[in-house]
């Protein structure tokens, strides 16, 4: 996966490169899809060594704070997790990991923002930062996507687009449609 990452990143690039030597001023959509962060949980060396002593939280909830409802006893039996032990060390490096690959994917995303500043067209870019899942990440004892539940569901939705309006945050819900 991460490989695949490193060649969407260099093709996103290439591909704004491309379209700075085109005569034609007119409008593109670029698509850089990042499959980062997701299971598995691994990152390179460089984004773990970033949260080297960072205190990373637990869960809030556990699996022992709620009831087992049938869709999560379901998710469960699925992924064989009673026939594993999970420890706290193992939530606490999968949690790691995955901020660290969030760290990898925020870097991909800072050098195509510098490409496009270095092309002279980043104050008349639109970029929009999404997700399509998140991740249970021991929540409630889940992992993965496959649920409704808050960390599964809610997902970043960044727009950047500085002719157009100021920075700011949403409270309300919104919604990729």
């Amino acid at each position: 996966q991460l490989l695949f990452d490193d060649e969407t990143g260099h093709h996103a690039t290439r591909a704004l490169h491309d379209l700075a030597r085109t005569s034609r001023e007119r409008p593109f959509l670029l698509v850089a899809s990042f499959t980062h962060p997701h299971d598995p949980y691994v990152a390179r060396q460089e984004y773990w060594d970033r949260y080297e002593g960072v205190d990373i939280p637990m869960p809030a909830t556990s699996a022992v704070d709620v009831p087992l409802d049938p869709h999560s006893a379901r998710l469960r039996a699925v992924a064989a997790m009673e026939r594993t032990r999970i420890t706290d060390d193992d939530v606490r490096r999968a949690r790691r990991a995955y901020l660290a690959n969030i760290s990898y994917v925020d870097d991909w995303t800072g050098r195509l923002l510098h490409t496009l500043q270095s092309l002279g067209v980043a104050d008349d870019t639109i970029v929009i930062l999404l997700a399509d899942h998140g991740d249970m990440l021991g929540e409630r004892g889940l992992w993965y996507k496959m649920n409704f539940f808050e960390p599964s569901a809610r997902i970043p939705l960044v727009v950047h687009a500085p002719r157009r309006f100021e920075a700011r945050r949403v409270a309300a819900p919104v919604s990729l449609v």
